[in-house]
């Protein structure tokens, strides 16, 4: 397969060496055990190329399949616009610069085929010219144009036919393809079409019978296949298929949710992953099967917009919906759908096999699962306002097949445009045409292909940390004002070694200029960026001169609705508002209800105060659901014109306790604690030992980190607070590097292979949620006391620090009050199931 693609370029084969064979299977093996994949420690002996591919690629579990589909996606990467004159790409490159690199001219590769996993391949090259320091200068004599194709075998997919009929990919490789065949798997001339790409009779859009005699029938079921592999394959994942079992659970699910007037979800099981969505017929499309099978697909890949980091796997919002659709360790898909008149239309996706849960330090099984979205071509790189309608091609009812083949441009997403929504009103042009003039010999295809690349996204400007966000409507224009920087964040700072945690906390009002707000009649609103409890909320409203909106008119009601639609808050999708129980539902100037806003099945009792939606769940725009009063939640004020905001609550702090003395360990770690930075304006006092009051990137993930994780069980967020040793929960974690001098360091924003996050050691905490018994409160056999820990819900208080020895990271977290106490009961009662996201 190397040498193949070296002589397209004119490079000298390459030969066998057996000590970098023996180098590769060591550290194939090594990332196997682990079952994560990672780099080695880089060398001057060897360049290095990584690969991990799930069993759903065909011919993984094969040799013959795995090895060529390895050297296979490491260079395609000569499809990320890669620049002879220069050296470099639009995307990722190096591991086709390493296929091909004439200096390189000794290989020696690894494979390990692990069940219940997939495939891991390395390669190691030598001597490793292409990692030099003059790369790019040297690049130009290393690697050659691609020469072309004889004219006979120049042939576009949609003309070819099959050679032999016993020679079909991806077993078929240049070497067992006959001298009267062509080979051709890259596609140099189709830019959008990937070698793994079925083109031409493209099985899996046969399904038989699949979903026969269901209301999901054959037809529905390969549109539900269509949209998804769409989106698939943007992300590099391979095909889903339809799957019978799947497609009827998927229909008998979304019939239960049409009988009961309910959207919930089925019994957990082990055989799927389960998506639902359900919209009312107020959106386009929603009463026939052509249009609501596409949008809710849609609806759930949309939430890649919501922050999602390909590193972590996580985001600022619900992105399990998206992680289902693209995650390329499933294999097939079943649908069901119920158009029910005067309700709505319900959709449910099954899909199989449910992945297992990697909580491993520095694992990076969400770059390998789910691979960076491609970039448009650059033809159809075109804002929402530059568009032109491509034939008759309207939305919501063309699917991506139709518009590509047409020779159209297709995206449904608006990714340039994060507040633009698909089914936004000034969105409806997703099948454009081309643009004239534009580049078509560039290829901005950024993609991992499955192999490995350390990549994270720029870090967020210091300048975005309080930005006011301003959208355009036809009333004029509103602005999301963030809380004051002191009231955003209850600023903590840990200290000391591992058992010395501190607390100040600083609190202060925010004076708002009123005549900046949007206004409706006599009333202008505030809609912030994020909030605490509605209690604390209600204040923040009252400082300003006003209070929580009051909603008691369809056409106050539609204003504000309005205004929230058209905005983009990274996991800000509702808002309290002045609704509360108080025997009746009242808004908080004491006037009853007089519009029915509530979402379906609400109120539930879940709360005595009211939250409006974004667009979550699907259909609930602008809709109530009701809330636990203590629950954070962005908010909504309303004030009057002229109104002038009033003092806000006084600035309190409270006197740090100092750390408590603890016998240094024997390696003498040394506490990697911030203790220099500045004190926060509002605190009295400044923390024992020197500490402050503003915390590392590194600290506050350690607390966003267990938040989002107690989120999930319906627990109140962690605090900080003057802890002392006694009374105290403790989780530990520790790890050795491998090699002493390369010690990472705290990662202070996005992950990097040089840092490790907070999040990566609570994650490996919660991964043994697998271990527990909702039911009884007890171990289902193997640890599970770091997990209820984490979201043990009478915990209040966090603290964690870290400290290095000569070759050994230690983390230690400490939680007050301490959890794991008492009975099954008590456990039963502190660590609930976790909330289910339809």
């Amino acid at each position: 397969m190397h040498n193949y693609y070296r002589d397209l370029h004119g490079s000298p084969p390459m030969e066998c060496d057996h000590e970098l064979a023996i180098s590769a299977q060591e550290w194939t093996d090594q990332q196997a055990a682990k079952g994560y994949m990672h780099h080695s420690k880089w060398t001057d002996k060897f360049t290095e190329s990584i690969s991990w591919k799930g069993w759903g690629w065909e011919g993984m579990d094969k040799m013959e399949g795995a090895i060529a589909g390895a050297v296979r996606s490491w260079y395609s990467e000569i499809k990320n616009g890669y620049n002879y004159q220069t050296g470099r790409g639009t995307g990722v490159i190096g591991h086709f610069q390493a296929v091909v690199w004439a200096g390189e001219t000794k290989l020696g590769c690894g494979l390990n085929i692990k069940p219940d996993d997939g495939t891991y391949v390395t390669a190691h090259y030598a001597p490793p010219s292409h990692t030099s320091m003059e790369k790019e200068k040297i690049a130009p004599d290393n690697v050659k144009p691609r020469r072309s194709p004889e004219p006979g075998c120049n042939i576009r997919s949609g003309d070819r036919e099959l050679c032999r009929p016993d020679l079909t990919a991806p077993f078929v490789n240049p070497g067992n393809c006959p001298l009267e065949c062509c080979y051709d798997d890259m596609f140099m001339s189709e830019q959008s079409i990937e070698f793994y790409s079925r083109k031409g009779p493209q099985e899996w859009k046969n399904v038989g019978n699949c979903g026969a005699g269901l209301k999901c029938g054959p037809q529905c079921q390969r549109l539900c296949l269509i949209q998804h592999n769409y989106y698939r394959s943007l992300h590099n994942s391979p095909p889903l298929k339809c799957d019978p079992n799947l497609a009827k659970s998927a229909q008998s699910w979304a019939d239960s949710n049409a009988n009961h007037d309910a959207v919930q979800r089925s019994t957990p099981t082990k055989n799927y992953v389960e998506s639902i969505s359900w919209k009312r017929w107020g959106w386009e499309g929603m009463g026939t099967r052509l249009g609501a099978i596409p949008s809710a697909v849609r609806s759930w890949y949309s939430e890649l917009k919501r922050g999602y980091d390909y590193n972590t796997g996580l985001g600022k919002g619900i992105v399990s919906h998206f992680k289902s659709v693209v995650d390329a360790r499933e294999t097939h898909l079943g649908c069901g759908i119920r158009i029910k008149p005067g309700d709505g239309t319900y959709v449910v996706a099954h899909y199989s096999l449910r992945p297992r849960l990697q909580f491993k330090l520095n694992d990076f099984s969400s770059t390998k699962n789910i691979g960076l979205p491609k970039q448009p071509d650059p033809q159809c790189h075109q804002k929402s306002f530059e568009r032109e309608q491509c034939g008759d091609f309207k939305s919501p009812f063309i699917t991506p097949d139709k518009c590509l083949n047409a020779g159209c441009c297709y995206d449904d997403m608006f990714m340039d445009e994060p507040g633009l929504q698909w089914y936004s009103p000034n969105a409806s042009l997703w099948c454009f045409s081309k643009k004239k003039g534009a580049d078509t010999g560039l290829i901005t295809h950024v993609s991992t292909s499955g192999t490995m690349s350390f990549q994270s996204p720029p870090p967020p400007r210091k300048e975005d940390d309080y930005k006011v966000l301003q959208t355009q409507s036809s009333e004029g224009s509103v602005q999301v004002r963030p809380p004051c920087p002191e009231a955003k964040d209850v600023l903590n700072n840990i200290i000391g070694l591992v058992n010395a945690v501190t607390k100040v906390a600083a609190s202060k009002g925010c004076g708002k200029a009123v005549g900046e707000e949007p206004c409706f009649g006599n009333t202008c609103y505030m809609i912030s960026e994020t909030g605490k409890s509605w209690d604390e909320n209600q204040k923040n409203c009252k400082a300003s001169g006003g209070d929580l909106v009051s909603l008691e008119t369809e056409a106050e009601w539609q204003f504000v609705n309005s205004k929230i639609q058209n905005i983009t808050l990274q996991g800000a999708n509702e808002w309290h508002i002045g609704l509360k129980k108080q025997g009746d539902w009242k808004w908080v100037n004491g006037n009853p209800m007089t519009i029915e806003k509530w979402q379906r099945s609400q109120p539930s009792g879940d709360g005595n105060v009211a939250v409006m939606s974004k667009d979550y769940p699907p259909g609930s725009q602008g809709l109530f659901n009701d809330l636990n009063a203590q629950m954070p939640r962005p908010f909504i004020c309303e004030i009057p014109k002229g109104a002038s905001p009033q003092p806000g609550p006084q600035p309190t702090s409270k006197p740090a306790v100092g750390p408590t003395e603890a016998p240094a360990p024997s390696s003498s770690p040394t506490s990697s604690a911030s203790s220099t930075t500045k004190p926060t304006s509002g605190t009295t006092s400044q923390p024992a030992g020197g500490a402050t009051s503003e915390m590392t990137g590194f600290e506050k993930d350690c607390l966003k980190a267990h938040n989002e994780y107690r989120a999930k069980h319906d627990h109140m967020e962690h605090d900080y607070d003057s802890i002392n040793n006694k009374g105290q929960g403790e989780n530990l974690a520790y790890f050795q590097p491998g090699d002493p001098s390369a010690m990472p360091t705290q990662c202070q924003g996005p992950k990097t292979k040089d840092c490790v996050q907070c999040r990566e050691m609570v994650a490996d905490w919660y991964a043994e949620e697998s271990n527990f018994d909702y039911n009884t409160g007890e171990s289902k056999g193997g640890v599970i006391l770091h997990f209820t820990q984490v979201v043990w819900k009478e915990t209040t208080e966090l603290g964690m620090a870290t400290a290095t020895s000569a070759d050994t990271w230690f983390s230690v977290a400490r939680y007050k009050p301490r959890g794991n106490m008492g009975s099954p009961s008590d456990y039963v009662k502190n660590v609930p199931r976790p909330q289910v996201n339809v």
